[in-house]
């Protein structure tokens, strides 16, 4: 850009015109720019040269032309002088040129010459800033004019939205809404938006400059996803409360997102563990009592989320409990049976139902007799006598079940007590009780003295389940119900033994005897159910239906189990 210029024509004999210009003001409400000009006589070394039809034009317009007749033109001899105002550019830039020429020492022109020069720009469109870049707070816009006279129009575009601010001089202030909002990605927490500045010069507009920029959303909880939620008991439990132990949890969330975005997740804490869906049930049942709490957490495609807490009352509840439970006979009157009871049901707010029963019968009866207990209570401690035979033993069956649950308890006690006892079929004989079977029985310690020529060895024990584990010849479970299971240990000599498993139903039948799991070895070097012990699975049926069973020795204990299934 420059402020003056110059060119030279061409010359004669060393003489030729010289234009000069240089910038005398600019108008920045009118866009123009006035240079002052000078156009004279350059150089030779003669006085002067007559000059015909000299010329000059600036910027396309003819500013100066040689009347009829001739000039004296010597170096320095000013032609014309003046002041030409050139208008710029709608942007305020401005290129200009200019050409003249002379006839020198003669009439036709023969020296010429020209120029061009670009002018120092004119300010035209304001130039502004901006401050702040969040949704529903405030932006700043400051506006930086060429001249007071110059006023300003804003735009500020988002997506398919469009605001003008008018009449603007030097600074301007808006907040865009929360609801353009809905302009973001629905994945996105920003959106590049644009502020565009129009300058005007009266009614007239001048120029415009334009800013990319990006806003953001803000911190304020509106932008947060909204969600309700319902929760019930997935058993359909009527007592007013969820149970502990049995209700199962069950929701349905309605979630909406926000301004544009989508719900993304959910997640569900309550009773140690996480559940992800909208509609969702607990894996199990709810394990505390009390008031118990869980949160519900929902997050959009923005990672924007909301949290809920939410409260459950929930009624302590376990299992029937049977805290004890015993029977034997009188020592007095063997036939009566002393039966003492201790039990608890949880009562639930008195809404659970419970029935006690005490069931019984002898080992030669197929049915039970039952005794309904006193349910007046939700627990019971009591002593019942009930009158049985001396000449059987009897199972004696502790039953007690609430809405949800059974708990179950088995004794079995022995024939009354006789030194020896001869059956009446004559081919059984007992010692200690009464004889009940064609064989001979023993319910009674035993001490010997010399050397044991031969040994027969029986431990029967009434369980249930699936597993008996043998260790140091006793069999060891915690459950009990109506299968039998019974070792017979054969030994003669002094260290040659053979086992044999049996498993009996609950009528002690000998036709459901395992066959074949025994092993022979020699005692002392070999346990019993040594390395020969049967441990692909078997079969055998017990009460009609078909069991599978399998016999393990684990060698690091010396202990053996028996699993049926």
């Amino acid at each position: 850009m420059a402020n003056s210029g110059n060119f030279t024509s061409s010359n004669y004999q060393g003489r030729s015109v010289r234009f000069e210009w240089s910038v005398a003001s600019q108008n920045i409400e009118g866009n123009y720019t006035d240079i002052n000009w000078t156009f004279k006589g350059y150089g030779g070394s003669s006085t002067w040269y007559y000059t015909h039809n000299a010329y000059l034009n600036i910027n396309g317009s003819r500013v100066y032309t040689q009347g009829s007749g001739s000039v004296k033109l010597t170096n320095g001899y000013v032609l014309k002088t003046g002041t030409t105002r050139i208008y710029h550019n709608a942007d305020g830039t401005k290129s200009f040129g200019a050409d003249g020429g002379a006839g020198i020492y003669t009439t036709a022109v023969n020296c010429t010459g020209s120029g061009s020069w670009d002018l120092p720009t004119i300010p035209r469109a304001s130039s502004f800033s901006v401050s702040g870049n969040t949704l529903n707070s405030q932006i700043s816009v400051s506006i930086s004019r060429a001249s007071s006279n110059f006023t300003h129009t804003l735009i500020y575009q988002l997506g398919s939205i469009t605001r003008q601010y008018t009449g603007l001089t030097t600074s301007a202030s808006f907040t865009p809404p929360i609801t353009d909002a809905n302009e973001f990605p629905s994945n996105s927490s920003s959106k590049n938006a644009t502020l565009t500045l129009i300058t005007y010069n009266g009614g007239t507009e001048i120029g415009r400059k334009a800013i990319d920029y990006t806003l953001y959303l803000g911190s304020e909880t509106d932008y947060n996803p909204t969600f309700t939620y319902t929760l019930s008991d997935s058993e359909n439990l009527d007592y007013g409360s969820y149970v502990q132990n049995v209700s199962k949890l069950s929701g349905v969330i309605s979630a909406t997102a926000k301004y544009g975005a989508s719900i993304k997740s959910y997640s569900i804490r309550f009773d140690d563990n996480i559940y992800t869906s909208a509609n969702f049930t607990t894996s199990k049942p709810i394990s505390r009592s009390g008031n118990v709490t869980g949160t519900i957490v929902v997050t959009d495609t923005r990672d924007k989320s909301t949290t809920q807490t939410f409260t459950i009352s929930v009624l302590a509840y376990n299992k029937p409990t049977i805290n004890s439970f015993s029977v034997a006979r009188d020592e007095t009157t063997p036939s009566n049976a002393i039966v003492d009871i201790d039990i608890d049901v949880t009562s639930l707010g008195n809404h659970n139902s419970k029935t006690f029963l005490l069931k019984y019968k002898s080992s030669n009866d197929l049915t039970y007799t039952t005794i309904q207990l006193n349910n007046s209570s939700y627990s019971l401690d009591t002593q019942q006598t009930i009158v049985i035979s001396e000449n059987y033993s009897y199972e004696f069956v502790l039953s007690i079940t609430d809405d949800f649950n059974t708990t179950e308890r088995t004794i079995n006690i022995s024939s009354a007590f006789d030194l020896m006892n001869y059956n009446a079929s004559g081919k059984g004989i007992a010692f200690g009780k009464v004889s009940e079977r064609n064989a001979m029985e023993v319910q009674m310690d035993l001490y010997y003295k010399g050397n044991l020529l031969e040994q027969l060895v029986t431990q029967q024990v009434q369980y249930y389940n699936a597993s008996w584990v043998l260790h140091s010849n006793s069999w060891t479970s915690t459950n009990f119900d109506a299968l039998r299971i019974a070792i017979n240990t054969f030994m003669w000599g002094m260290n040659n033994y053979r086992s044999l498993i049996y498993i009996f139903d609950a009528n002690n039948s000998y036709e459901n005897v395992i066959a074949g799991s025994y092993v022979s070895g020699v005692a002392g070097i070999t346990s019993p159910f040594g390395d020969d012990t049967p441990s692909i699975p078997h079969t055998i049926t017990i009460k009609t239906i078909t069991h599978t069973y399998t016999i393990q020795k684990d060698y690091d204990t010396s202990e053996v189990t028996v699993t049926i299934t």
